[in-house]
């Protein structure tokens, strides 16, 4: 199942629900797996979730991630990142949706 949402996110970014912005690069991803795999994206978009009620509906900004105003009832749907290159991320990307996949195969076989 990741390997398909994977290729989803590598093909347009189909089905992503949040677009992580890296310098000048973006890249389309699913909440879910990145939340499943990262305890920091879990934070984030929880932290985003409990700012939904927020009066402001100003941006947030969680431990070197800010998020654009205006997202909806989920969070903001663009999130940029600080503090780390489009290359590194993307390979940060890559190993989240290799692990989670790996991980899901072990729970399946126990």
């Amino acid at each position: 199942m990741l390997h398909n949402l994977n290729q989803q996110r590598k093909n347009g970014g189909r089905f992503c629900d949040v677009l992580l912005r890296v310098g000048d690069e973006s890249f389309p991803a699913h909440r879910a797996v990145l939340a499943a795999c990262s305890e920091y994206f879990e934070s984030v978009f929880s932290a985003q979730l409990g700012e939904c009620g927020a009066a402001d509906g100003g941006p947030s900004d969680v431990g070197g991630a800010s998020a654009a105003p205006g997202g909806g009832a989920g969070g903001s749907r663009e999130l940029e990142m600080h503090t780390i290159s489009s290359k590194v991320f993307g390979d940060i990307l890559d190993f989240l949706y290799f692990i989670g996949r790996r991980w899901s195969c072990r729970r399946g076989s126990l």
